[in-house]
């Protein structure tokens, strides 16, 4: 169901805006943020079923914060690699070594993870996609929170969002929308904050 809505979310803003993509974190925003707002709004599934997917999305929205950071980490040391070092060995375990490090890694599976990598195809296909995701996840995460605290503030966000700017970047078209620019300061520590509200973390077990 929220692949379906992420996919939507694509064919809205194409449609919409007459198939105009100029940046990836903007267009990542739409697909990510209609799988909230598509939970919201469906009648096809219970408010239980609706409660518990939402909170799958979240975690999977937290799930995209810590791997494209590890794997952005992951190109940025394989392609500071000297020429001569640059080996199928050398990158396994240089992906074996983020998986440790972004604590994604369960131990006696090396052979197991050092390989990971290959089935990222954004690697093959555009370097340096992947933390796009963070970008638009946050934005996306925005109009969650407009429409948890007020029915229709989201949707009216994203609408805001589909009548951007071309020209601009995401930063500007995310202040245009009424929304505030995923680099401010201080905005992973706001995000964790989030997180751990959101799906109660903070509570003592």
């Amino acid at each position: 169901y929220t692949t379906f809505a992420h996919e939507f979310g694509h064919f809205t803003d194409s449609f919409h805006n007459y198939g105009a993509n100029e940046d990836l974190e903007t267009a990542e925003t739409f697909s990510q943020a209609m799988e909230f707002l598509a939970l919201r709004y469906t009648d096809t599934l219970t408010e239980k079923e609706k409660s518990d997917m939402t909170k799958i999305a979240l975690m999977d929205s937290l799930q995209t914060f810590v791997s494209q950071a590890a794997y952005a980490d992951f190109e940025a040391r394989v392609y500071a690699l000297d020429p001569e070092e640059l080996s199928l060995e050398a990158v396994n375990a240089v992906y074996l070594q983020c998986c440790k490090d972004y604590s994604f890694y369960v131990p006696g599976y090396d052979f197991f993870y050092s390989m990971g990598w290959i089935d990222v195809l954004h690697f093959y296909e555009v370097p340096y996609y992947i933390i796009s995701y963070c970008v638009s996840a946050e934005s996306s995460l925005q109009v969650y929170e407009l429409e948890a605290e007020e029915a229709g503030e989201g949707v009216a966000a994203y609408f805001r969002l589909l009548d951007r700017d071309y020209e601009a970047g995401v930063q500007a078209v995310m202040e245009g929308a009424g929304l505030e620019s995923p680099f401010r300061e201080g905005v992973l520590d706001q995000t964790a904050e989030f997180f751990r509200e959101a799906l109660g973390l903070n509570k003592k077990n």
